[in-house]
């Protein structure tokens, strides 16, 4: 959903979700006091957020007729919303390297002019991957993908060179 909310006016979105959602992520939530809102309605957290309450509503109402079905995104709906609702306000980032530095096929670091650096390896969002450099070429997972296949490719490098086999 990152390009939508980029798409919008001032690149924010809003969350809503209620007791269940937060009930499975809450030692999470209670690190952002102060940024998320409850009401025991609708309109109370769409007040709070500075939101249009009637499209709250509506939005939430069409999310709700699509139980044990797929919403307008996509999205399983496996269970109503329902009071007590949460709301923040959020925006998109991306929370790792997109592009990072250049690394060869056994995950060695590269100089800039190209020769490798020995004994140091990149993975992960440090390191260039196969998205590319920007949002454009990202791909859920990707970033994961890099960091388990990099670091499995760089840890039987490092082995080899210890053993002399490389």
């Amino acid at each position: 959903m990152s390009e939508g909310i980029l798409q919008l006016p001032d690149k924010q979105a809003y969350e809503i979700f209620d007791q269940g959602v937060l009930d499975l992520q809450h030692d999470r939530v209670e690190d952002l006091e102060g940024l998320v809102v409850k009401g025991d309605t609708l309109r109370r957290v769409a007040e709070q957020l500075g939101i249009d309450a009637a499209g709250l509503e509506q939005t939430v109402l069409v999310y709700n007729a699509c139980e044990g079905k797929h919403d307008t995104f996509g999205r399983n709906v496996t269970s109503r919303l329902a009071p007590p609702f949460y709301g923040i306000k959020v925006t998109v980032a991306l929370y790792h390297t997109q592009g990072g530095i250049r690394v060869t096929a056994n995950a060695q670091v590269l100089r800039a002019d190209g020769s490798v650096i020995p004994k140091l390896y990149a993975g992960g969002g440090v390191a260039a991957g196969v998205s590319g450099d920007g949002m454009d070429g990202y791909l859920p997972g990707n970033g994961q993908l890099a960091s388990l296949g990099l670091g499995f490719i760089a840890g039987r490098h490092a082995a080899q060179s210890l053993a002399g086999k490389s």
